[in-house]
């Protein structure tokens, strides 16, 4: 069932039984069903982001008219609550744990004779399913991100005293990736990747063979990246 709530929909974590004798596209998670597909999925949390931040932003406004302390405890709590629903202790479900598990056992079927994998059916149903929920997941955390960095940005600018950074050749780096890859979508696919990076496609697929750069979902052509897993590798990927 779905929900309109973005912070609630981003600590959810519902998924249908890797046991079950179900199809693929039969698999469920958060009430969205595989053959819907992850970009479902992406589309619809960012429906639920666009809604929350337009909101919040009418609020923010109005407190930073009134009265900027309130307003930056306001903002702090906004944060440790999306820190919270990232839950990279595992307190609140195994998402994490899973996400792990998940990403590991794609990866074995990866690293098998493929055919092994074709021509069991049931090899081939919890491949794709297992690439779904790491998909589904793997979404929940862009967004989860996303807004941590948009509120952290936010908190910055009313926050009256910033802590000095400590400028590095590497920040420098780094802050010329970012305004690069700013302006991108926040999925790129193998030709957008291409084109950053003045490569040929197949210079991008390398990569991924590699594992260099990860893949969303490895069974789309062209393959899919978030733009921030990107951004974490930049250093990487350049060379």
């Amino acid at each position: 069932m779905k929900t309109n709530n973005f912070e609630l929909e981003l600590r959810r974590y519902e998924l249908s039984d890797l046991e079950d004798k179900i199809s693929y596209e039969e698999n469920c998670y958060n009430g969205f069903l595989g053959y819907q597909g992850v970009d479902a999925y992406q589309q619809y949390l960012q429906g639920l982001y666009d809604n929350y931040f337009c909101e919040l932003r009418e609020k923010i406004d109005t407190l930073a008219i009134t009265n900027t302390d309130v307003l930056l405890r306001f903002l702090q709590t906004k944060l440790d609550l999306f820190n919270d629903i990232y839950d990279k202790e595992n307190k609140h479900n195994t998402r994490w744990v899973d996400f792990d598990f998940f990403k590991d056992l794609i990866k074995r079927d990866e690293s098998v004779d493929k055919s092994l994998v074709e021509n069991s059916q049931g090899a081939k149903n919890q491949y794709k399913t297992l690439k779904f929920f790491a998909g589904m997941i793997s979404v929940q955390f862009l967004f989860i991100e996303k807004a941590i960095n948009e509120l952290t940005q936010i908190f910055n600018t009313y926050s009256p005293n910033p802590k000095p950074i400590s400028i590095t050749k590497n920040d420098i780096e780094k802050e010329k990736w970012d305004n690069t890859l700013k302006d991108e979508k926040d999925i790129l696919n193998t030709n957008d990747l291409a084109r950053i990076f003045g490569k040929d496609p197949r210079t991008i697929n390398r990569w991924v063979k590699e594992g260099v750069l990860e893949t969303i979902d490895n069974n789309k052509r062209p393959h899919q990246f978030k733009k921030d897993d990107v951004k974490k590798k930049y250093l990487k990927v350049r060379k």
